[in-house]
C-alpha cells in the first residue's frame, strides 16, 4: 500500500467511525453532533500526520544511508555559522544525531496528542451513550 493510500485510510477510518456514531445518535443536539464529527476528523488528520511523519523518517533514513549529510542539514549548518564551518565529520554526525533525537521527540509528542484526542473522543462517546 502506497503512502497516499495509507494517509487516505488513516483519515477515512476515524471519519467513518464518527459518521457511524452520528447515525446511531438519537438526540438532535447539534453541539454533540458537531463534537463527534470534529473529533473524527481531528483523529483522522492526526493519524494522517503520523503516516506522513513515518514516511519522512523513512525517506531521511534512506538519504542518510545514501549520502554523508542530507542537503537540509548542510543548509542548517551553513546558516547557523558561516564563520565556523564544521571542521570534522564528527560535528556533522553529532548534528544528525540531534536531528534524529528531535524527530523522535516530535513523534512521541504527536503520539501523546493522538492518545489524548482518543481518550477525549471516548469520553464524549460515553457521555452521548448515557
Amino acid at each position: 500500500m502506497g503512502l497516499r493510500e495509507r494517509v487516505q485510510q488513516a483519515i477515512t477510518e476515524p471519519v467513518s467511525e464518527s459518521e457511524r456514531l452520528l447515525d446511531q445518535l438519537e438526540s438532535s443536539d447539534l453541539e454533540a453532533k458537531l463534537s463527534i464529527l470534529i473529533s473524527g476528523w481531528g483523529r483522522g488528520l492526526a493519524a494522517a500526520l503520523e503516516e506522513l511523519a513515518v514516511a519522512l523518517d523513512d525517506l531521511r533514513n534512506q538519504r542518510s544511508s545514501a549520502t554523508p549529510a542530507p542537503p537540509l542539514e548542510r543548509q542548517v549548518g551553513e546558516e547557523q555559522s558561516a564563520d565556523s564551518a564544521p571542521t570534522s565529520g564528527a560535528t556533522q554526525a553529532d548534528s544528525q544525531v540531534l536531528d534524529e533525537q528531535q524527530l523522535i521527540e516530535q513523534a512521541k509528542k504527536s503520539s501523546e496528542e493522538t492518545a489524548a484526542l482518543g481518550a477525549e473522543t471516548e469520553e464524549v462517546r460515553r457521555d452521548l451513550e448515557q
